[in-house]
Parts: C-alpha cells; structure tokens; sequence
C-alpha cells in the first residue's frame, strides 16, 4: 500500500489556525460584499494534508499463498517439535528465535491486509438544520424530516461499520501484541510493536482524511460530516502514539535499533512535529554500535622515551647592522684567500 501525504513540521500547528483566521476573514469580506452570500468552499478530503491518505495494491495471490505455507510450516515444527539448540551456538538460537517471530508476524499480516481494505459506507450525511423544525414553513419542515431521517440512516450504517472495522482491529492487535510480549526476537518485537500502532494509525487516518460527498451543497454539511469522523478518530489516534512511543521506548532500553523503530519515530514526528521534533537533520542513522576493546602496545622501559627539554625559546631575529657586519667580514674573508 502506498500513503500519501504532507510531511509533518514543526510551527505547523500555529500555521493552521492562522491560515483558518484568515479564511473566516476572507469568507466574512465576501458575504459582506456579496449582500449575504459567499462561495462556498467545500474540501475534497477531511481533515489535514498531513494524515495519510491510503491505497492498497492487490498482491500476487499465488505467490502469497505459498510464502503463507512456509510461514505455517515454520509455526507448526516449532510448537510441535522440542528444538534442541545448544546454549553456546547464539548465532542459531538467533536466527531461530527470528524465523518463529518473522513467521508470526506475516501471518497476522494478511489480516492486516484484510483490515486496511475495509472501505468506509458512502452518502453519509449529519447535518440537521435545527432552527428549520416547527418553523410554520412547510417547506422548511420536509427539509428537516428528510434530513433527520438521512443522519439517523447515515449514523446507523457508519455505526455498523465502526463497530465491525473496531473488532478486527482488536482481534489483530492481540496478535501483534503477543508477539511483543514473547519478547523472543528483539527485530520482530519492534516490527510487531509498530504493525500493531499502523492498525490504529490506519484507522484513524480513514476517518480524518474521508472523502466528502459530492452532493453537499455547503460548507456547514461539509463540516458536519467531517467533525462527526474526527470525533471517532481521536480515541484511535491516541492509541496510536501510544503504541508508537511505546516502540520507541523499547528500542531505546534494549539499545536496538531498525528500520521499525525509525518508523515509529518518524510517525511520533508526523504526529505532532512540536512535541517530537525530527532528529535526521541533528544526528546520524541510528544504530548499534558493538563495543570492542583497543589495542595498546606494552611499555618495556620504565622510563620512557627520553625527550630534550622543550624551553619554546625561538631563535633572536638578526638585527640589519648585524647582518650588514656579517656580510663585511665574509667579502674580508674572501680577499684574504
């Protein structure tokens, strides 16, 4: 799958609620100018450019399938058969520990990917005019009836969806999670403690960035619709950092670091660039370094090297009648010989 979307910096914050100051003063000018009306302004997408926006790519089925019974294969001989590796061979206890791990965790991906395609009802609306109920106008009456009986079949579909979407993305967390408490392969621990922050990621993601339907007509049933998703977003997107600063945590204490512990700092980043400031322009790539001991040469004399004395004295700089009397006793010099 692919993401897209607007890099997270810092001040950004502080921009956006200038940028919408300016845009309600903008809107105010026009209404004015206009006796009552201004242009309405409705968004492509909700929320801002630095949620992700998703696109899932069909894999090769085939090719899938058989990766998936390697990874079974791997699950089933570890849990049916005592493995008996010796204590001393780290190397092999390492790369088994990874196999198991690596296998969990693509197993639980293809419910992952099954997740992430999970598409979001279309035609929602919640906007009601309130002010248009026992109004005496008929024709503000049947508007309300018909927009209260929309929302109510708008709410009901959306809350199916929510409901279905929410409990698959709890039944794969635990999957993820278990991984991470196995605690068997540092590597795969990290990548399941971000795979398991990407499922709340993802989900709050949809939910800020919907598409809004094309049938609104203004910008009050635009914003309706979008408040209402942003609404059920934040309790996942708090999730989110949770489990990515949780990430991030471990791979600081265990000193371990790959390319899931750069994830999960990058998206604190994209989260709230203020409070998680990007560190790739302060510091080098993360990683690893093992310690290893110097090597210094054995002093056979006691004493050491003797060294002259430095007294930093230079040289007295030769004064001109100095040098021009030099020069007068070497021409002398010459016409004795």
């Amino acid at each position: 799958m692919s993401v897209q979307r607007k890099v997270a910096q810092a001040g950004d914050a502080a921009r956006k609620r200038a940028a919408e100051l300016k845009r309600k003063d903008k809107k105010l000018k026009e209404k004015k100018a206009s006796g009552g009306k201004a242009k309405q302004e409705i968004p492509k997408n909700c929320g801002s450019a630095t949620s992700g926006i998703i696109t899932v790519y069909p894999r090769n089925k085939k090719r899938a399938d058989e990766a998936q019974k390697y990874f079974d294969s791997v699950i089933k001989q570890a849990r049916a058969t005592k493995v008996e590796i010796p204590e001393d061979d780290r190397q092999r206890v390492e790369d088994f520990r990874n196999a198991v791990a690596m296998s969990q965790v693509y197993k639980a991906d293809v419910q992952y990917e099954e997740y992430v395609v999970i598409e979001m009802p279309g035609n929602l609306s919640f906007f009601v005019e309130d002010y248009k109920k026992d109004s005496g106008v008929p024709k503000w009456e049947k508007e309300y009836k018909e927009q209260v009986k929309k929302k109510e079949d708008s709410v009901k579909r959306f809350t199916d969806f929510y409901q279905k979407k929410g409990k698959i993305g709890s039944e794969l967390q635990k999957s993820y999670d278990s991984i991470v408490e196995a605690k068997q392969s540092p590597y795969w621990m990290l990548a399941a403690a971000a795979r398991s922050a990407m499922v709340s990621q993802n989900y709050a993601d949809q939910l800020y960035r919907a598409e809004v339907p094309a049938e609104f007509k203004t910008e009050e049933e635009a914003y309706a619709f979008c408040d209402e998703l942003s609404d059920k977003a934040q309790p996942h997107q708090e999730a989110a950092v949770a489990k990515f600063s949780y990430c991030l945590e471990k791979s600081t204490t265990f000193q371990f670091f790959n390319d899931f512990s750069r994830l999960c700092e990058e998206e604190l980043q994209q989260r709230d660039a203020d409070k998680y400031p990007s560190t790739s322009e302060m510091f080098g790539k993360s990683q690893y370094t093992a310690s290893r001991p110097d090597r210094v040469d054995v002093q056979t004399d006691l004493e050491g090297e003797r060294r002259k004395p430095d007294t930093g004295a230079k040289p007295a700089e030769k004064k001109p009648d100095d040098k021009k009397a030099e020069e007068n006793k070497d021409e002398a010099s010459d016409a004795a010989e």
